[in-house]
């Protein structure tokens, strides 16, 4: 990596997007990490020197800037959907940053969704379930389940089963290979599409993605 980062200019960076030199990645993350490190003794059991912390202002003016996280990575945080002022639905997706401490926007959902849950998968992917759409809590009833590829930054609209039961507000989470929907609200079984004949849910559903069932 060049001996001075902040030299590169912002104009370069931000059209390549990419490390000047092939192990620069890895070195930087050396130094940070061996900036946290807080063991005593190093692999051959040496004493290791104390030193003092890097300077904040590194970070901030120096390593900061120079990365960029043009695409969408995994391993940060992410929100779906949910409802704007008015109550209305929304299809957004957006991504916060952690090493610029702001939040970007994702590649919108395939649907509106309001009181959703989402699981991320094995394989990396999130699964969006459940919700309603723009119709409301009981004409819009949502029992489908869209997946979200974080690396390509796509969508599959419909890519898993749906539930057996439409819900929202309900909870989600994943486990050993297995993604489990507890609980939420839903309409009473034959009843009409009227929010009158909602109901509090206390059953469990467990979608096994690799039968996709």
């Amino acid at each position: 990596m060049d001996a001075s980062p902040a030299a590169v200019s912002s104009k370069a960076r931000a059209s390549t997007s990419k490390w000047i030199d092939e192990f620069a990645c890895a070195a930087l993350c050396q130094l940070i990490l061996d900036d946290r490190r807080i063991g005593s003794t190093s692999d051959v059991g040496a004493p290791l020197r104390r030193r003092r912390a890097l300077p904040p202002f590194l970070y901030v003016e120096a390593i900061s800037p120079f990365l960029r996280f043009d695409g969408l990575l995994p391993n940060m945080l992410y929100a779906f959907g949910g409802r704007n002022q008015e109550d209305g639905p929304l299809n957004t997706v957006e991504i916060f940053n952690t090493w610029h401490g702001c939040w970007v926007r994702g590649p919108p959902m395939p649907k509106r969704r309001a009181g959703s849950a989402a699981a991320l998968l094995d394989d990396g992917r999130m699964m969006i379930i459940g919700g309603y759409n723009e119709r409301g809590i009981a004409e819009g009833l949502l029992a489908s389940c869209d997946i979200f590829d974080p690396l390509a930054g796509t969508w599959i609209e419909d890519g898993a089963a749906p539930l057996a039961r439409a819900r929202w507000g309900h909870g989600c989470a994943s486990l050993q290979g297995k993604v489990y929907v507890v609980g939420g609200c839903s309409l009473q079984l034959d009843a009409p599409l009227q929010e009158s004949f909602m109901e509090t849910l206390r059953q469990c559903e467990i979608y096994l993605p690799k039968e996709n069932r």
